[in-house]
């Protein structure tokens, strides 16, 4: 594993190999929770979102 190391002052960067306690802290982290799940929208939710109602979407396919 690496990391890379920037001079601030000069901009330069180089590739640092980790030492063993920097890979031991880092594999001893605990893993990342799991981001939640997209709500699940209904046909009504998702045209709200899109600023059209039922009505709306209807009358502009000619159906009302």
């Amino acid at each position: 594993m690496h990391r890379i190391a920037v001079n601030v002052q000069t901009g330069k960067q180089e590739i640092v190999p980790l030492t063993a306690e920097e890979v031991a802290e880092i594999e001893s982290r605990p893993p990342a929770p799991e981001p939640p799940a997209p709500p699940v929208l209904t046909t009504e939710q998702k045209l709200e979102a899109a600023g059209l109602t039922v009505a709306e979407l209807k009358e502009l396919f000619g159906l009302s």
